[in-house]
Formats: C-alpha cells, structure tokens, sequence
C-alpha cells in the first residue's frame, strides 16, 4: 500500500525541514525561487510551478534578501504603498531613505548593504533558467528595459552578448618570414 508522512502530533510545531527555507525569508533567487512540480513533462523534463506557487517574497526584487535582492523601493512608504506590488523589480524588504552622498544617495540607508543594479523584471522566457530558458532578452538591461515586460518569450536572467567577430584569415605576405 501506499505510505502516509505522519505530521506533528496536534500542538506541536516541528522546526521547517533543511530544504525549506525559514518563515518570512525570501528565495534566494529567481532560478531557485519556484520549485518543481510533481508532474514531469512527456519528455521526462520538470516543469516549474507557476508564480503563484512561488516561495512567498513581497516583491520580485525582495527574492535573495538581504545580500542578492534588488534596490530597496522608494515608493513602499508613500501614502499609496508601491504600485507594481509583488511584481516591483526593487525590494520590499529593506528600506529605501534619502540620506547619504554621491552615486548611492538615497539607495540604501546606512545600515544596509551596498546599492546594486535593480533586477530585471523576470520574463516567460525565463522559466527553468538556467537550464531550460529561452535566449537572452538584449533589451532586458537596457535603460528603458524590455518593452514586453514579463510577456517576454526571450530570457530575463541570462545576460545577452554579441557573438566575438570571427578572426581575420592571415595572409600569405603576413605568414613569409623577412
């Protein structure tokens, strides 16, 4: 017959597993946020949950915090909270603040880490990255970001580059010796 997992005895909470990530920490990232599904594809290749499924993060950028997520959000303590919600490239959990000085004024208040580059909004390309994924997105890093957002066929995660030109042929006068 089949075997059941007996679970704590009623009253008694028994501490998260290893695999499983503590309360109220977010997934270390994108690749790792979202785990298999129990069903395998026809070709025998796991198939990751969808989003909804996903470890909960209060913001896509929030994933990997406090050292690999995204820059903390400006707009998460403004009267209207932020806007784009769960689907903020920049983090939810640390706080954003005006103070400090040059190139990271208003990033991070002094207690925090360094500023990074905000993450890319994930696409549907890059699902199973960085196995399975589609090609790089090349609009996905550039100032204005993607145009399609998370519609995205191509992959967010993976970083575009142009192909290395092909060396030129050497010519005969360059191979003589004098």
């Amino acid at each position: 017959g089949a075997r059941r997992r007996l679970g704590a005895p009623p009253g008694l909470d028994l501490p998260p597993s290893p695999s499983q990530p503590k309360p109220g920490l977010c997934a270390p990232a994108y690749s790792g946020a979202c785990t298999p599904s129990t069903q395998a594809s026809p070709a025998g290749i796991l198939e990751f949950a969808p989003e909804a499924e996903c470890l909960p993060c209060p913001s896509l950028g929030s994933a990997g915090h406090p050292l690999l997520c995204a820059a903390p959000c400006r707009y998460l303590q403004r009267k209207g909270g932020c806007r784009d919600g769960r689907r903020c490239p920049n983090c939810h959990i640390c706080l954003w603040s005006r103070s400090g000085c040059g190139r990271n004024a208003g990033a991070y208040d002094a207690s925090g880490p360094p500023a990074r580059e905000a993450a890319p909004p994930l696409s549907e390309g890059s699902r199973g990255h960085p196995h399975w994924c589609a090609a790089p997105c090349k609009h996905a890093r550039r100032k204005g970001g993607c145009r399609d957002g998370a519609a995205c066929t191509l992959c967010h995660a993976c970083v575009w580059q142009r192909r290395p030109a092909a060396p030129a042929p050497a010519s005969p006068a360059a191979l003589s010796l004098p």
